[in-house]
């Protein structure tokens, strides 16, 4: 899977919902697309752990619905993402061939020199991107709801088209607090905050710009999080499970055997 389509992922993978309970205990959310793909999340106060499936999709297989798409199993694969805000740090690990990647915000800034550097293109690329950044907008849509949350859709624009749409449930609704959710948001931050440089090779081909969950929560009045999600009209993913239990510690922590790999960017 090229690094790409792990920042699509990102981009479109991570939904988050859950219900209060005592500190002690972690929270575990499922979701899956249209299609069967299916994601989880860990989730504590300080630590995040992401695991997406990622695989081929065949179409055509069903006759009387041949646009939807079917799993190819042969290609199955599950990618991980662990952030730690005690590090301020993401760790992407790929468990089938037992590597892991570091990175932090001061590597993103070296590489972002080393790319304006290696390539003039990209460099004059993002310099006429700065003087002329897309005017994203959020606004807000009728309310739904999805499995058993009410929620309210809000829509990104760029440059005035459709990009991601979200249906976000306020954290009051699911029982939660702004501190509950404390790691997730500095995760979020953490990729809102790249170089810009980075940003604009990233976003080429990850969903163009993230989705900015301060923006939803002042356009709505309130802290949220997306119950469902989607990008230019394409089927979504949706929240299947929410469960509230111990987590083992071991989940945060990338596993001794694992071999860290050389830096990804340019």
């Amino acid at each position: 899977m090229g690094n790409r389509d792990r920042f699509r992922a990102l981009g479109g993978a991570v939904i988050v919902v859950a219900i209060a309970m005592p500190a002690a205990a972690g929270t575990v959310i499922t979701s899956a697309d249209s299609v069967g793909f299916k994601s989880a999340l860990y989730l504590e106060p300080d630590r995040v752990r992401i695991e997406t499936q990622t695989g081929g999709v065949t179409f055509g297989a069903d006759r009387n619905n041949p646009s939807h798409g079917q799993i190819d199993t042969r290609s199955m694969d599950t990618n991980v993402t662990i952030y730690r805000t005690d590090q301020n740090t993401v760790y992407m690990l790929t468990p089938r061939e037992k590597k892991f990647q570091r990175i932090t915000q001061q590597k993103m800034r070296k590489l972002a020199a080393a790319m304006a550097k290696a390539d003039p293109h990209l460099r004059q690329a993002e310099i006429e991107n700065a003087r002329s950044p897309p005017a994203i907008e959020y606004r807000r849509l009728e309310r739904a709801s999805y499995g058993k949350w009410p929620c309210g859709r809000v829509v990104q624009l760029v440059d005035g088209r459709p990009n991601w749409e979200k249906c976000v449930a306020s954290l009051s609704d699911l029982g939660l607090t702004e501190a509950d959710l404390r790691a997730y948001r500095r995760y979020r931050e953490f990729w809102l905050t790249l170089p810009r440089v980075v940003f604009y090779f990233l976003s080429q081909d990850a969903g163009g710009p993230p989705w900015d969950f301060r923006e939803a929560d002042k356009l709505l009045g309130y802290p949220s999080l997306p119950v469902h999600s989607t990008i230019r009209g394409a089927p979504g993913k949706t929240v299947q499970s929410i469960e509230k239990k111990a987590i083992d510690p071991a989940l945060f922590e990338v596993p001794a055997d694992y071999r860290e790999q050389p830096d990804w960017l340019p």
